[in-house]
């Protein structure tokens, strides 16, 4: 698995040469955008699950010692940026780190193989897990927060898990094909999975709000970020 996945991040620029994966990835993030679906294209469409591919922490550095996983973090961040245009909705390079080294396990990032260009992220799906205190205020008190940057736990409680959908995307030309519906029932499984006491997410757009539904979470307030309002769905089981 892990020989496999290092063909796909040849693609992949080295997060430590900052000036040029910088260019890398303001490039790709423009391709990305305006990319044309075509058959080839979502036929090629597969994942990766991070728990499949993690390495033992370096010290000092943890994971992210490795350039493996320092190009996994680069393309979680290019996927998360290519499906959402406004800044404001896009997750900070700090914000993402801090998650996916907290609990890398609920990530899977979504890849297609485009011409000239080789693999790139095309969206990612993440869940962690969260106290119940933080669950608890998303259903009932949701309108009092004003941040997304929710607390992470860094393991599942096996005894039963309140889980928070940090992110379910796909760029945009790729919205409504086999693709988004194939990566929706992956991620449908990946939560089936899981002793689950309660589930929650926070929209920034309508599709955001139509999955929560699907995922039988209902709205229950709206928080105020940066003046944009954000709603909180959640769906508490047993």
């Amino acid at each position: 698995m892990k020989e496999e996945f290092d063909r796909v991040l040849v693609s992949m620029a080295e997060p430590a040469d900052v000036d040029g994966a910088r260019v890398w990835f303001e490039a790709r993030l423009a391709l990305l955008q305006a990319l044309v679906p075509s058959p080839a294209l979502e036929a090629s469409f597969c994942s990766t699950s991070v728990v499949d591919v993690l390495e033992p922490p370096v010290p000092p550095f943890g994971r992210y010692g490795h350039s493996r996983w320092r190009k996994l973090v680069l393309a979680t961040l290019l996927a998360d940026w290519a499906c959402y245009p406004t800044p404001g909705d896009q997750v900070s390079f700090a914000r993402l780190l801090q998650v996916m080294e907290t609990f890398p396990e609920g990530f899977r990032v979504w890849w297609a193989e485009l011409p000239g260009e080789g693999w790139l992220p095309v969206g990612y799906t993440g869940w962690v897990p969260i106290q119940e205190v933080t669950f608890d205020h998303l259903e009932t008190r949701a309108a009092a927060l004003r941040v997304r940057t929710l607390p992470v736990l860094p393991a599942v409680d096996p005894e039963g898990a309140y889980i928070y959908l940090f992110n379910y995307s796909i760029i945009g030309p790729l919205r409504k094909t086999s693709c988004s519906r194939r990566m929706m029932r992956a991620l449908a499984m990946d939560i089936e999975a899981l002793p689950l006491r309660g589930l929650a997410a926070i929209t920034v757009s309508e599709e955001g709000a139509r999955v929560a539904e699907r995922f039988g979470m209902a709205e229950s307030g709206v928080i105020g970020v940066d003046g944009t309002p954000d709603r909180a769905y959640t769906r508490r089981v047993g």
